[in-house]
């Protein structure tokens, strides 16, 4: 049985083609990989799909105990006490891209490795058609070197696993549901703000809160780091609900003020000095440079 845990340590700490091909072989050249079972329609039994870094992924095993050990630390019942779902990798590579779940996940822990789906078919023809790599490391674990150049190896480093891509910008309106989604997950993770920003400039009309003072001049905030930042809601109920919740009596609630996306911004900039604008503000918010708006 190779030692998946040096294995997995050397292709971590020096992802070189040489390390990747050694993990990836050895896994390949398996008999079987085994998973979890979970009921499934008809008395079938599915491998477990679990969640890291914020994805799915099918949680695959090198042998029966380590399979056994994880469900039973993840509280997973292993129904009726059966044993784990064991597939050739072929039938693995085969049958299992068709689950919800962005790839598998070898060994979840420390020295975890992964790979998405779409690349399970090829590097199964190519590692059960050449012959099987010597098992196991030689030496000390290396230090990293500068990674491999794109394409070189055909396995990925067992590192976090990858997130998929942001969505195409998109070119019509979205639903409200659907843009307040898409700005809380702008907001998490800021590879999605070009996509966030196109959807906000696609919208009629944004909405501000104005003073009690001067109905025509929206509240605005001085941040600590001394920037006046606008505080814009992506729709009108969103906006009301904050409306409410700010006024001191029922009833007593400052106006709204619709703008469309290009009059909020040319005012922001030339009228309210303003350098930073926060979408849903109290809540998920996104915060954009008004810079990044134009």
């Amino acid at each position: 049985m190779p030692d998946f845990v040096s294995l997995a340590s050397h292709a971590r700490n020096a992802p070189t083609k040489e390390h990747l091909d050694e993990l990836w072989s050895a896994m390949f050249q398996l008999s079987h990989w085994f998973f979890i079972p979970i009921p499934g329609v008809g008395g079938q039994f599915s491998p477990y799909v679990g969640v890291v870094g914020n994805q799915r992924w099918v949680m695959t095993f090198t042998d029966q105990p380590s399979a056994a050990a994880y469900a039973i630390a993840a509280r997973i019942a292993m129904p009726g006490g059966a044993p784990s779902l064991e597939l050739a990798p072929r039938a693995a590579a085969v049958h299992i891209p068709a689950m919800r779940a962005l790839g598998v996940l070898v060994n979840p822990g420390p020295e975890a490795f992964y790979t998405p789906f779409e690349n399970l078919r090829q590097m199964l023809d190519y590692f059960q058609t050449r012959p099987p790599m010597p098992a196991g490391p030689r030496g000390p674990v290396p230090q990293p070197p500068p990674p491999p150049l794109p394409g070189q190896p055909l396995a990925y480093a067992p590192t976090q696993p990858v997130k998929p891509p942001p969505p195409p910008l998109p070119t019509q309106r979205l639903t409200r549901e659907a843009l307040v989604e898409l700005v809380q997950r702008a907001s998490d993770d800021h590879a999605f703000l070009p996509q966030a920003i196109a959807a906000l400039r696609l919208e009629p009309e944004w909405f501000v809160i104005a003073t009690k003072a001067n109905p025509a001049l929206p509240q605005l905030e001085i941040w600590a780091d001394g920037r006046m930042a606008a505080l814009v809601y992506t729709d009108k109920r969103t906006a009301e609900t904050m409306q409410q919740l700010m006024a001191m009596v029922p009833g007593d609630a400052a106006p709204l003020i619709p703008m469309s996306p290009e009059s909020a911004i040319a005012r922001f900039a030339h009228e309210d000095m303003v350098e930073l604008v926060v979408f849903n503000p109290r809540g998920e918010q996104l915060l954009v440079p008004l810079g990044q708006l134009h």
